[in-house]
């Protein structure tokens, strides 16, 4: 059992009234793994506590979605003790290492926040966040499958234009790549990436994800 299993074990111990035995996961989970995941947090399926989750804290009032990573030292939790709200999270989020999310506010689906972020607003689907506090980096706008030859450098492909433009996005026509340095990405997500590169349009920058079969395109705040 990872501690994400432990805890859920723990949840449903509290949820049927079982006092002794919810205590006794809770007590194990805070000496093992250093971390205070309330068992009345509202928590989906599949989630992800990296390393135990270790120096964690969750606020019993915390709703979170299904398929969601959270790291290490991370609170989510109210600006203070008495309060009575707590943050709503969708699914498919990642939260990064020592991120700080507070007060009543709502992170929608396929978000990602970064390391040490400090997150008091609402975030909208499909964003990066980070900083302090936490602003817009890019957002996600589409997925698509991989049928275009374009050769990722120089002037972008009538294939990846005719793509982008199904998609309601109309590239310039000096579109063209810039160059990105992506071999921390690669070495994060490993073989599953093969490449990630940019376009610059205009005043607009995206981002392309490429794996063997799809493409994920971003816009990137600059």
């Amino acid at each position: 059992m990872d501690a994400y299993q432990i805890w859920k074990l723990g949840n449903k111990h509290r949820s049927k009234g079982n006092k002794i035995a919810a205590n006794i996961i809770k007590w194990f989970l805070r000496i093992v793994y250093c971390q205070d995941i309330s068992l009345s947090s509202n928590i989906g399926e599949n989630a992800i506590f990296s390393h135990g989750g270790i120096g964690t804290v969750i606020t019993g009032r915390s709703i979170i979605g299904s398929n969601c990573t959270i790291g290490v030292n991370v609170v989510i939790g109210n600006f203070s003790l008495s309060g009575i709200t707590a943050p709503k999270i969708g699914n498919n989020v990642y939260i990064g290492a020592g991120a700080k999310i507070l007060g009543s506010v709502d992170i929608g689906n396929d978000v990602s926040i970064g390391s040490n972020a400090l997150v008091i607003t609402d975030i909208e689907n499909g964003m990066t966040f980070g900083g302090v506090p936490a602003k817009p980096l890019q957002k996600k706008i589409f997925v698509t499958d991989l049928v275009t030859d374009d050769e990722f450098r120089g002037s972008v492909s009538n294939d990846l234009r005719n793509i982008f433009s199904k998609k309601g996005y109309e590239l310039s026509l000096d579109a063209k790549y810039i160059h990105y340095d992506s071999s921390h990405h690669k070495k994060n997500f490993g073989n599953k990436l093969n490449n990630i590169y940019l376009i610059k349009s205009e005043n607009i920058v995206y981002k392309i994800k490429k794996y063997d079969n799809k493409l994920i395109i971003y816009i990137k705040y600059i």
